[in-house]
């Protein structure tokens, strides 16, 4: 996303004053959506007390798991921890709560 829409994204956080975490949710794996080249951006547009969060699927070299019962049980998995619906079924979910902190798996 270039140029970043910096100035839209700080206008649409301050219609949320009292949110306190921001979540970035991507379908693709970690390693293949915008992740790593946006995260500093959307941070940069945050007030102090938000945190940025990553819901989305773990690194893999493919796109999707192949099968399309176990695709869509991920995607439903993947809305549900991005919207803190379910954090209890084990799906390939991570979440990154900061870019300095470890990797969580959410579920097993």
């Amino acid at each position: 996303m270039y140029p970043f829409p910096d100035e839209l994204l700080r206008d649409e956080l301050r219609n949320y004053p009292r949110a306190t975490e921001v979540v970035w949710t991507q379908e693709e794996p970690m390693n293949q959506g915008a992740w790593d080249a946006l995260d500093e951006f959307i941070r940069a547009c945050m007030n102090e007390r938000q945190s940025l969060s990553y819901a989305g699927r773990i690194a893999s070299a493919a796109p999707a798991g192949g099968y399309y019962q176990k695709h869509a049980e991920r995607q439903a998995r993947l809305v549900d921890a991005a919207l803190n619906l379910d954090w209890t079924d084990p799906h390939p979910i991570k979440i990154l709560e900061a870019r300095e902190a470890p990797l969580k798996m959410i579920g097993r």
